[in-house]
């Protein structure tokens, strides 16, 4: 039993680790960059920049299973 709550800490604390390890600034900066752009295309309506932005196999649910452009 000792073995099992010990094998769930050392499971659980190298999970959060690994979170915490890395951060890239220049990734950070390219990631926000493009969830502005799409959320800016989505506010204008832009269907062609939404193009551009999303590959072609994304799926994307709307709560009201709606298509939104």
């Amino acid at each position: 039993m000792k073995a099992i709550i010990f094998s769930i800490i050392v499971l659980f604390a190298g999970r959060m680790e690994a979170q915490n390890n890395f951060e890239n600034p220049i990734l950070k900066e390219q990631i926000k960059k493009l969830d502005l752009a799409h959320a800016q295309a989505i506010f204008d309506g832009n269907a062609k920049a939404l193009d551009s932005l999303m590959n072609d196999d994304v799926t994307v649910n709307h709560p009201t299973n709606r298509i939104v452009i």
